[in-house]
């Protein structure tokens, strides 16, 4: 956590890409990536319940979003400035999209309110410098929040920026991008899922 509020304290060009720094912002990203996965305070008090220990009665969780939402929202600026920053290095682009995906998949609806932030982010960061991690991410976005109407919008968006880009990608030459292939496909897949799974639901629907 001091490595963390050392990092918060740094002046901007402290984050210019050098190799003595790159080591140090993958760790603190790496810090920060564990931070929001310890700080699900409904996750805590579900492991507290499990083993012989009598369960704990807790208060109800207060109303609003998750405190690992609003700790996110707090330094997504930060984020996107070390991203904008390193966006040529893509261990610093998957360690910050390793932050979202712990977090996406450790909050899971929960993290709706920055669906359309990072949703935004993620176009801009793979339409700049297209990454495998960016889909791997944006596969998981789709997995959680496709079929939520208020975030929908966002989704498909993004899931079209990055579909365009890479088709554009692939006319250039796919074997020089491995990759961003088989991360390509697999959000393909993804997506395919969905659908099915939307369609059968709705037929099901229809006949009851």
């Amino acid at each position: 956590m001091t490595d963390f509020l050392v990092f918060l304290s740094l002046p901007h060009p402290s984050l210019q890409p050098n190799p003595s720094n790159k080591l140090a912002i993958i760790h603190i990203l790496g810090l920060l990536s564990n931070l929001f996965t310890t700080l699900d305070i409904s996750k805590q008090e579900d492991e507290s319940g499990e083993g012989t220990a009598p369960p704990v009665k807790t208060a109800p969780p207060p109303p609003g979003p998750n405190p690992v939402v609003v700790v996110l929202q707090q330094v997504f600026a930060l984020i996107q400035t070390v991203l904008s920053k390193w966006l040529n290095d893509s261990q610093v682009v998957e360690a910050v999209c390793a932050i979202f995906e712990k977090s996406v998949r450790t909050l899971l609806h929960d993290f709706a309110p920055m669906v359309s932030q990072l949703s935004e982010m993620l176009g801009q960061m793979y339409s700049t410098i297209p990454q495998a991690s960016a889909l791997d991410l944006t596969r998981q976005m789709v997995h959680i929040f496709a079929s939520e109407t208020d975030n929908f919008p966002p989704i498909k968006a993004l899931f079209e920026l990055v579909t365009s880009v890479t088709l554009s990608i692939f006319q250039q030459g796919p074997r020089d991008h491995p990759d961003i292939v088989d991360s390509f496909m697999q959000l393909q897949a993804q997506v395919c899922f969905w659908f099915l799974i939307s369609f059968t639901l709705g037929f099901s629907i229809s006949l009851s």
